[in-house]
């Protein structure tokens, strides 16, 4: 027994400990917060759905779920915000800092038939503001299906490109088709908003592509459902695609590039061949090598629904990740390098799905997504700043 207890000393010792104490949370009328940001004074940017309660006064034209754009000082308190929209519902998916102090935010808005004035389909939107929250430019694009963007990523040209779903069967999107599904479908935009190119990849199953990032060659990688991973040219070529589903509803949510070249995505899996699968469904990190083969995955879960829905890179060269678990909890988590589990925070009624998280310049982590789990709580859109310092 001496030998062991000695043993369990020092790696005690030499094991650091770690504290994460909330900062500040913030809960703002709204529904969901889909997506966060650092901003460049230390602050954040928040975008999600919004909505109005009690005696709110609706603005003509603004659907009953919209687009809320917060800007929160590094206290947390609101600076600005902002709603787009139209007459029915609309969602913004993704945000994303400019080098001009402006943001990107990609999405969808929901089309209204203009003789019968009733829902037609989904076009996918984009929307450029300046430092100030003020519109720079909006784009619309869509064509006879639906069409949503699910992420958007500053590009080194001054432009943008942006990942999402699409099933239009029109010469408006690429690769006109009689689908049935939806399709990966990438779209490459100026720096003022023109469309450089767009291409659409997929099959017969719904496919969505769910993150974009552009790679230090000037490419793009894209990952979404059916946990695909598609690699891209500066031109949108497919330079090569790789397929790592097990089960028929595994899903990558979020890619981030690493610092070996390769690369870490966030996700769930309900495939019981997955290593340490616990049942029905587990989140999911992997890391991925420069050319898209997996070189370690952590799966974690138990008989209930749990997913990983966010993850980005630590100054040290481990990683944050956000996910879901039973009882509507959420979870923010440290993994090292290597894959394995630093450390695990957990927080009560939270509704299940994106929650998204952001490291930032002062060695904490912010967060965004949607408290409250039931009719009765309701969900709010949420932001909160988490620190994650060493125990002295």
């Amino acid at each position: 027994m001496k030998p062991i207890t000695t043993l369990l000393i020092i790696f005690l010792l030499q094991t650091p400990l770690y504290s994460q104490r909330l900062l500040w949370e913030r809960v703002i009328v709204g529904e969901w917060a889909h997506a966060v940001e650092q901003t460049t004074d230390g602050g954040c940017i928040a975008v999600g759905d919004g909505s109005f309660h009690g005696d709110e006064i609706r603005p003509p034209g603004l659907g009953t779920t919209h687009w809320l754009v917060v800007k929160l000082s590094p206290e947390g308190e609101t600076e600005w915000k902002q709603r787009f929209g139209g007459p029915m519902n609309a969602s913004p998916y993704s945000v994303v800092l400019t080098s001009d102090g402006g943001y990107l935010i990609a999405g969808y808005n929901s089309c209204v038939d203009s003789i019968t004035r009733r829902y037609r389909n989904a076009d996918a939107m984009i929307v450029k503001l300046d430092a100030n929250g003020a519109t720079v430019w909006s784009k619309t694009i869509g064509g006879v299906g639906n069409e949503v963007l699910y992420s958007i990523e500053a590009t080194t040209d001054g432009g943008c490109i942006a990942a999402g779903t699409s099933n239009s069967a029109d010469s408006l999107i690429p690769n006109p088709q009689e689908r049935r599904a939806t399709d990966y479908w990438v779209i490459k935009l100026a720096a003022d908003g023109d469309i450089q190119w767009q291409t659409t990849v997929g099959g017969s199953n719904h496919e969505s592509g769910n993150s974009v990032r552009q790679t230090r060659d000037g490419g793009y990688i894209v990952v979404g459902e059916g946990a695909q991973v598609v690699r891209l040219s500066p031109d949108g070529s497919i330079l090569w695609q790789r397929d790592h589903h097990r089960h028929w509803d595994d899903t990558f949510n979020e890619i981030q590039l690493t610092d070996d070249g390769g690369y870490v995505v966030a996700g769930y899996t309900e495939s019981e061949k997955a290593p340490g699968f616990g049942g029905w469904r587990d989140l999911w990190i992997v890391k991925l090598t420069d050319m898209g083969w997996i070189q370690w995955e952590l799966v974690m879960g138990g008989s209930n629904v749990e997913a990983a829905t966010s993850i980005d890179p630590t100054h040290d060269g481990s990683f944050v990740a956000t996910g879901y678990g039973p009882d509507f909890s959420l979870w923010v988590m440290k993994i090292t390098a290597t894959g394995a589990m630093q450390w695990k925070k957990q927080f009560q009624k939270f509704g299940q799905g994106r929650i998204s998280v952001r490291n930032t310049r002062d060695g904490c982590v912010v967060l965004a997504g949607a408290k409250g789990r039931t009719q009765e709580d309701h969900r709010y859109f949420w932001v909160a700043k988490l620190s994650t310092e060493l125990r002295p």
